[in-house]
């Protein structure tokens, strides 16, 4: 065996060495827990700019004490039992659970028909109803 070959030999094994800790951690400066949590923080900042305000509609949160007596709040605006429309954003509320909404909006000249929940929000253009992330 030639000088070089051992030299090209002795690189390739030592280099095969350094690799393979690499392949079995998925990360060298983050434990677990925390690669996740990036990882998924980079999720959240993701779907946040998919929410677009104008094409989005996000339940900020419900009151419900019957299916005749709610509150619920949709992009910040507060609708209620008394009166289930919205004609400033084209929506119909047609059904109030204690956790879930369901409705009619019409945007952009299409009617979506929609349940969404606190902590969530609905992406006509994506035609997706989208969960925020509320863990730090």
């Amino acid at each position: 065996m030639t000088k070089k070959n051992s030299i090209k030999i002795t690189l390739l094994l030592l280099f095969s060495l350094s690799y393979a800790p690499l392949l079995a951690t998925q990360s060298l400066m983050f434990s677990k827990k925390e690669h996740a949590d990036i990882l998924s923080k980079r999720t959240q900042e993701h779907l946040d700019t998919l929410k677009n305000k104008e094409d989005c509609l996000e339940c900020n949160g419900i009151i419900f004490q019957d299916e005749h007596n709610w509150n619920v709040w949709i992009n910040g605006r507060k609708i209620e039992s008394t009166c289930p429309h919205c004609a400033r954003q084209h929506l119909k509320i047609s059904d109030v659970k204690n956790n879930k909404i369901r409705l009619e909006w019409i945007h952009k000249g299409k009617k979506h028909l929609i349940t969404i929940g606190p902590n969530q929000y609905y992406n006509a253009a994506l035609s997706k109803v989208i969960t925020i992330n509320t863990t730090p």
